[in-house]
């Protein structure tokens, strides 16, 4: 009986071939992965890959995996763990201060807006919440350091087309006569995230920081504030008798540190972002009208300006705490979200 194989149009009578002939009419009729892979395709048609929502993604992906992703209208490949828009432009958006850096557009919002996109693809983001007021003193001590604002920082996070709500935070208002307490600074959101704005600066009575962002710094014996997990960081305690020194606030990357003998506590260090701006650094604390030191301020937060002055105001748009003060607080830096994308 003859022996065939191979499809109909192409049948083989292997009886009449040596086995490697054989084997080369098997390559031929039933190639394996490889040989496809390695030839040249001179068609003018198309190739189609796979596509799908995003929702329907392989389980198990692994890095090279390519597919049409239905969602986001965009080509994806998967490398380094995460899916990666390779479709150019990767989006189409709009909303905010746009600018164009390092292959990247960015939208900076330092006020309330909408972010509005019309063709999906991947982002980063950050979003800084308003930095607390710094608090004011009393008969025997001055007001401690804000706390810096919530900091939150994203990045390869996939965006659909549609309107997004962007919310800045203003800075808290730093407390104005001797026996007040600083405002906590206003909330940031964006994509379904809140950072929470930064705790308020305590007095005489109202001895522990508030809590917030990051926590504000304590009064003579008060702890300090206590920061949001993920967010930032907890505020410094003051001290009682002789010297009544107050905490400082803390910061997105440090928490503040305490009053100790006749100094203040200083502020925690805020976080750089993908730019060299430094963001949600908490504020130093005030010594007492007659012996304290002031403590110095993270950078971009507000700094006392002496034991009877008034506080340090947080930079605008930077999330930092303002300064505590026997007289004055300085107000806490209003808060800011920026979004980039490649170009």
């Amino acid at each position: 009986m003859t022996k065939y194989i191979g499809k109909a149009s192409s049948f083989i009578n292997v009886e009449s071939y040596t086995k490697s002939e054989v084997d080369t009419a098997i390559a031929a009729v039933d190639p394996t992965p490889a040989s496809v892979s390695d030839e040249a395709n001179t068609s003018t048609g198309y190739f189609m890959i796979p596509s799908g929502t995003t929702a329907q993604r392989p389980s198990s992906p692994t890095n090279g995996d390519i597919r049409y992703n239905t969602t986001l209208s965009k080509i994806e490949g998967y490398s380094g763990g995460v899916w990666k828009q390779i479709t150019a432009p990767p989006i189409d958006a709009s909303g905010g201060t746009e600018t164009t850096s390092g292959g990247y557009t960015y939208h900076t919002f330092t006020s309330s807006g909408t972010f509005t996109v019309s063709s999906g693809g991947s982002i980063d983001y950050l979003i800084v919440a308003g930095g607390g007021g710094g608090g004011s003193g009393g008969s025997n001590t001055a007001g401690s350091g804000g706390g810096g604002g919530g900091y939150i920082a994203k990045t390869s996070q996939e965006i659909s087309p549609g309107s997004y709500t962007v919310t800045v935070g203003a800075g808290g208002a730093g407390a104005n006569n001797n026996t007040a307490v600083g405002i906590q600074g206003g909330d940031s959101g964006f994509n379904s995230e809140t950072a929470i704005g930064g705790g308020r600066g305590g007095n005489e009575a109202t001895k522990a920081g508030g809590s917030g962002g990051s926590g504000a710094g304590g009064v003579r014996n008060g702890a300090g504030g206590t920061g949001t997990a993920g967010q930032g960081n907890n505020g410094g305690s003051g001290t009682e008798a002789p010297n009544y020194v107050s905490g400082g606030g803390g910061g997105a990357s440090a928490a503040g540190t305490n009053g100790s003998g006749s100094t203040s506590g200083n502020g925690g260090e805020g976080n750089t972002w993908l730019d060299s701006i430094v963001y949600a650094s908490g504020a130093g604390g005030s010594g007492n009208v007659y012996s304290g030191t002031a403590g110095t301020s993270g950078t971009g937060a507000g700094t006392p300006s002496g034991s009877t002055g008034n506080g340090g105001n947080g930079t605008a748009n930077r999330g930092g705490g303002g300064g505590g003060a026997y007289a004055v607080g300085g107000t806490g830096g209003s808060g800011v979200v920026i979004i980039r994308y490649l170009t």
